[in-house]
């Protein structure tokens, strides 16, 4: 996207977190796609989470498949989503709200971050 600097007074205070660069007296605007601290950190929870519960549990998942009731909700499943909800990984898209827990209303620009 290509920009004059007039059009902005501050591009580098209104286009958080992109990067504002001007080359040949034209401002461009580079974004930031790295991963916020917090982001990081979930990441790593995640990956923890998936590592010590979910990838084990993978069989179990298919032979419970095999075996139960075809619109049963799978135990193995219901079980890993106590176990995530628990650590905080369960519906990360959910705002916070008086009825339950689920992520900081800004979570979603987390992720697009």
């Amino acid at each position: 996207m290509w920009v004059k600097p007039s059009d902005f007074k501050n591009p580098a205070a209104v286009l958080q977190p992109a990067h504002v660069g001007q080359v040949n007296g034209k401002v461009l605007l580079f974004m930031n796609f790295e991963h916020s601290e917090k982001v990081q950190q979930m990441r790593t929870r995640l990956g923890v989470f998936m590592d010590e519960y979910v990838y084990p549990n993978e069989a179990k998942y298919h032979e419970q498949i095999r075996e139960g009731e075809r619109w049963a909700p799978v135990p193995i499943v219901e079980e890993l989503k106590e176990k995530a909800a628990a650590a905080g990984l369960w519906n990360l898209f959910l705002p916070e709200s008086e009825f339950g827990p689920g992520s900081p209303p800004r979570i979603r620009l987390l992720f697009a971050n």
